[in-house]
């Protein structure tokens, strides 16, 4: 800390510029986690579409880092003086200590204050949704400025919070026909969806993904009841660039059809337990698999466009194409059993420190 002037004039700056008061009181953007002793509570349903968020980066203990925006105007610091509201502009770092349990806030202008933060967590929008960070989980916040959109890179998010919408944004909802709604692994009701093994499948718009696309992802929580069928649990259809998730040999694998040529990768997984399954296509280059956040293969493949010709060959979670449901129980390509939760697509290649930011924080 600086002298006792330097604090009482960084004060006056404060209150004089984010407009703030020494009431005593918490301020009303502090924020709560919403369902106390629950962990579903780290993604919001929504990724907004807002613009002027400042633009951060987030250092977490265990080594994770996120790029996105704060979704908050002002950080509430309670120190010996007063209990303030500081201007998110205002700031430069936010430093998170474990030995006291204090924060150190630096300030633009040089000062630097000292206190307990009056969060439990930060929101922060990114592209994988709006990530609900623990204040306990911090090390380091740095403010870089300010934005004017999110990462559009994030094409389509299904959080299954009651419903099978698009919570990216995009307007990619899904039709729940059969599954459904059921516990996520938590516990929590209504929070993921339940399929069959036979018909049950919730249909997504075709043309999430292009053919011609360079790069894409997606992560996905799956249960599955058995591994003894090649069991179908997200299928991007033939009609603009086919792709799949689905068992393969007892193993969850990530298949791609080049120009009707198909290539694969698959990693083992325990049945009846809940996994995070990540796939990862680099066009030309390789394809791989993580699961709960550890990559257990890469494939190389051909540079050429994905299979985009099967015009009734159309997206769907939960099962092959929903029109030819008898080709695929007649292939053993049946239904996905089991459940299915927090599934995303996103327009390039995860690096692994976000896998592993998303592992961490659905968890």
């Amino acid at each position: 800390m600086k002298t006792n002037r330097n604090i009482w004039r960084a004060l006056f700056l404060i209150f004089t510029v984010a407009g703030t008061s020494c009431s005593g009181k918490e301020e009303s953007s502090t924020t709560r986690e919403q369902t106390e002793g629950k962990r579903k509570t780290t993604l919001s349903e929504t990724v907004p579409a807002d613009t002027n968020k400042t633009r951060v980066s987030v250092y977490l203990k265990d080594g994770s880092t996120i790029q996105g925006f704060l979704l908050l105007d002002s950080i509430s610091l309670k120190t010996q003086y007063a209990i303030l509201a500081l201007n998110v502009r205002l700031i430069s770092t936010i430093e998170h200590h474990d030995t006291d349990n204090l924060t150190t806030i630096s300030l633009a202008s040089g000062d630097r204050l000292g206190g307990s933060l009056l969060h439990e967590s930060l929101p922060v929008g990114s592209i994988m949704g709006v990530l609900t960070v623990k204040t306990r989980d911090l090390s380091r916040v740095a403010v870089i400025g300010t934005g004017l959109d999110f990462d559009s890179a994030l094409l389509a998010f299904y959080a299954f919070t009651g419903d099978a919408k698009d919570k990216s944004g995009h307007g990619h909802d899904g039709i729940v026909r059969g599954s459904r709604p059921c516990n996520d692994r938590f516990g929590n009701g209504n929070s993921a969806y339940a399929f069959d093994g036979n018909e049950a499948h919730i249909s997504i718009p075709d043309g999430i993904i292009s053919h011609d696309i360079a790069e894409f992802s997606v992560s996905v929580w799956l249960l599955c009841k058995d591994l003894h069928a090649n069991r179908v649990a997200l299928y991007i259809g033939a009609k603009t660039g086919e792709a799949c998730i689905r068992l393969s040999d007892g193993k969850v694998a990530f298949f791609v059809d080049l120009a009707t040529e198909w290539f694969d990768v698959a990693a083992e997984v325990i049945p009846r337990d809940w996994v995070h399954v990540v796939a990862v296509y680099r066009r030309g280059k390789s394809i791989e698999i993580w699961i709960n956040a550890e990559k257990k293969g890469e494939s190389p493949i051909p540079a050429k466009d994905l299979f985009h010709n099967g015009r009734s060959h159309f997206s769907s979670i939960g099962s092959y194409a929903p029109d030819n449901f008898n080709h695929a129980h007649a292939t053993g390509t049946p239904g996905w059993l089991g459940a299915i939760d927090q599934v995303r697509i996103v327009s390039r290649a995860l690096t692994p420190g976000e896998i592993k930011t998303i592992f961490a924080s659905d968890k």
